[in-house]
């Protein structure tokens, strides 16, 4: 059937009732802001487009210097014999070589293992500073000798360098314990019963803390120890450790005469003395100090000389007078250089001298008396403490056998060291013990 254009319905529209209203124009303000939007999405379109084009070129870069570069190889078995075998050939020369051989293990975290298991390491307070005493923060791991050699070329050539300080494992945490925060104050604290501090201070449950308790409990028991007095962690303090109870059981200091000849005749080099960076000389005036500091702790050693109550006095001393404290320090240094310069004049001499002397002398950073003055005596007292190698240069120079007990090493064959080692022991030097609960403080015991 033929459909007619009449009979298709209309498709024009039936404007009848609708009513119309004004055209509303968006203002100009309404304009810019979507303007605004545009072109804030066109921005951000472009950045993805740049980004990802370039994330592209540096995945190709890396591609292409990765087959560029030779593949790493695993040390050879060789390499890891040959250390092995150094290792062990050292391991063979007694207490002297254990002590020289210890590993450094990673500092544990002395809130945990001192019993404030809850307390945040972060909130520790900052140490008051014993003018003109200086503290530094302190790092995790010991002086390494080659941040020693750069440390002392740097203050030699007049620049400065950063200087870092002992961690005292036991009471780091001043401000939580009122012992603690007085003990830094003082360069030698009150003696206090050893098996209390052991319980107070390594309170924790945590392996080290056990062991270190066990530890205190056998120098008790075994070595009838009865008391320890912290010393001042400055990086002087196994310097103070070993002197204090040299001079509290009135015993004499090093000859100053005989120091200051082997200073005198060694040569110019030793007025790069730096004195810790604690005292007022310098390179012209380095050896009045010399002669100032020797004068002071041999004047302190005929005081105290048969004196009553030595050790009490020595500690008004040294926490009354700092500036004393500081000197002290210095001249013990002196003579640990003096004795090293005569036993390096005995070995080219081909006399018999120590077998740590050899090991000393073996060392590149102290290959002579002049590097070991830069590289390493310069920086205790400044920003480093003793090695375990000026450990038995120190217990030669003051005519003393060191017994250091390792409370954290109970059980185990370096539990209890001797500088030098055991054979001189046994040679009627007087014995001077020490506590060492981390290898980078010493306090006393007795």
């Amino acid at each position: 059937m033929e459909l007619r254009g009449e009979d298709l319905p209309s498709l024009e529209w039936d404007n009848t009732g609708i009513q119309e209203y004004p055209e509303v124009w968006q203002d100009d303000t309404d304009t810019s802001v979507a303007r605004g939007l545009d072109d804030e999405m066109a921005l951000e379109l472009d950045l993805e487009l740049e980004l990802g084009s370039r994330d592209s070129r540096d995945s190709t870069s890396l591609r292409s210097l990765e087959e560029a570069r030779p593949s790493e190889r695993e040390p050879s078995a060789e390499s890891s014999t040959s250390t092995v075998q150094d290792g062990s050939s050292a391991s063979r020369q007694g207490s002297l070589t254990l002590a020289l051989s210890r590993e450094q293990s990673p500092a544990a975290d002395p809130l945990t293992e001192s019993g404030y298991e809850g307390m945040d390491s972060s909130s520790l307070l900052l140490r008051t500073p014993l003018s003109p005493v200086a503290e530094f923060p302190a790092e995790s791991g010991a002086l390494s000798s080659d941040s020693a050699v750069s440390g002392s070329a740097d203050r030699l050539n007049g620049n400065s360098c950063e200087r870092r300080a002992n961690r005292d494992s036991a009471y780091w945490d001043d401000g939580l314990d009122t012992l603690a925060a007085r003990a830094a104050l003082e360069s030698v604290g009150e003696a206090m019963d050893l098996l209390q501090y052991a319980q107070q201070e390594w309170r924790g449950t945590t392996p080290r803390a056990v062991t270190i308790r066990q530890g205190y409990e056998e120098m008790a028991t075994k070595y009838h120890l009865t008391h320890i007095q912290r010393v001042r962690g400055d990086n002087y303090c196994a310097v103070r450790a070993a002197l204090y109870q040299l001079l509290s059981k009135g015993l004499p200091p090093p000859n100053a005469n005989r120091c200051r000849r082997l200073l005198e005749t060694a040569g110019s080099w030793v007025t790069a003395w730096s004195f810790g960076s604690r005292l007022p000389y310098d390179i012209s005036t380095a050896r009045s100090g010399m002669q100032d500091c020797l004068n002071a702790l041999s004047s302190l050693g005929e005081e105290l000389k048969g004196a009553e109550g030595a050790g009490r006095h020595l500690r008004q001393q040294w926490n009354s007078d700092p500036d004393l404290d500081l000197r002290c320090m210095e001249a013990v240094k002196l003579h640990m250089l003096a004795a090293a310069v005569q036993l390096e004049r005995d070995q080219s001499a081909l006399q018999t001298v120590p077998l740590f002397a050899t090991l000393l002398f073996a060392r590149d950073t102290s290959a002579t008396p002049r590097d070991l003055m830069a590289n390493h005596l310069n920086l205790v007292g400044d920003s480093g403490g003793l090695e375990q190698i000026e450990m038995f240069l120190l217990g030669h120079t003051l005519g003393v056998t060191l017994r250091v007990i390792r409370p954290g090493a109970h059980a185990q064959s370096d539990f209890v060291t001797f500088y030098p080692d055991g054979e001189s022991a046994a040679g009627g030097r007087p014995l001077l013990t020490l506590v060492a609960e981390d290898d980078r403080h010493y306090n006393v015991a007795s």
